[in-house]
């Protein structure tokens, strides 16, 4: 319950908690199932808040979305559904103009566009999980066209 109370957990999550501790598979079983009856465990509620808090706080591109939630063993029907909930938000253009905009708010001199700012901000997109076509597209319209 204390593990529970910090943030939402998935199930895989929850077993793995349980196992490390010493639970046999049918005591862990047992308390997942009540667990997820009661409505503290859902899979499903919990890729929602995952979505929710990247789209937030730390913004990333679809595929690193999918890659975390999987990572966390959530399943792919569950990642599925909550990805198409958010498509909007979590489009790979929006994403990717919403962190050009905040990088050259926080540029020093966003007026001197060079050849490393650009690639700069390429490699950044990228690594946020954002397609290369889509990055360059970002990078072009927020420097201007350039």
């Amino acid at each position: 319950m204390r593990l529970l109370s910090l943030r939402p957990r998935s199930e895989h999550e929850i077993d793995d908690r349980l196992e490390g501790r010493g639970y046999d598979d049918r005591a862990r079983k047992c308390i997942l199932e009540s667990l997820k009856i009661s409505g503290l465990v859902d899979d499903l509620k919990f890729a929602r808040e995952w979505i929710d808090s990247r789209v937030r706080s730390n913004p990333r591109g679809i595929k690193i979305l999918r890659g975390e939630l999987r990572k966390k063993q959530v399943p792919e029907s569950i990642i599925e559904e909550a990805v198409r909930e958010r498509a909007a938000e979590l489009d790979d253009r929006a994403v990717a103009d919403a962190l050009v905009r905040k990088r050259l708010r926080a540029a020093k001199d966003p007026s001197h566009i060079n050849t490393e700012l650009k690639g700069k901000l390429f490699r950044f997109l990228v690594g946020k999980g954002v397609d290369m076509e889509v990055a360059e597209e970002a990078v072009n319209r927020g420097l201007g066209g350039t």
